[in-house]
């Protein structure tokens, strides 16, 4: 059974908290005095939060087994040539006057890394 450790369900309950406080902010142009301040220290905790994310899903690399790990692999770069391939494609339907530079592949490789690596970084589960 898959559990989600505690620190990971609070960290987001935060995030998503924090998320709705600062789109409120910003987009009813709050200008009381804490406002500047409070986004500003919630992108200091999306940088924290985000590596925190990182560094969990790297530790937990560490215990998978070889085949999973290949596994993985696959799956990322399958996911990658598919993504980036239908985002080129349909950036050169719509857009074809932006579609010279490479700016797609970015937008593949963070959805492929996060649908692949995703329960690593949340997940308490003993991997054999």
């Amino acid at each position: 059974m898959k559990k989600y450790n505690l620190a990971n369900i609070v960290l987001f309950i935060l995030f998503f908290v924090g998320l709705i406080i600062t789109l409120l902010i910003v987009y009813q142009n709050i200008t009381l005095p804490f406002a500047h301040s409070f986004v500003i220290g919630f992108i200091i905790y999306l940088i924290a939060y985000v590596t925190y994310l990182i560094m969990a899903a790297m530790k937990n690399i560490g215990k998978l087994h070889k085949d999973e790990v290949r596994k993985r692999i696959v799956k990322f770069i399958i996911l990658f040539v598919l993504l980036g391939t239908i985002n080129y494609l349909l950036n050169f339907i719509f857009q074809p006057a932006k579609n010279d530079h490479y700016g797609f592949l970015f937008t593949a490789l963070g959805c492929s890394l996060g649908l692949t690596f995703f329960d690593l970084a949340l997940l308490r589960k003993k991997r054999i």
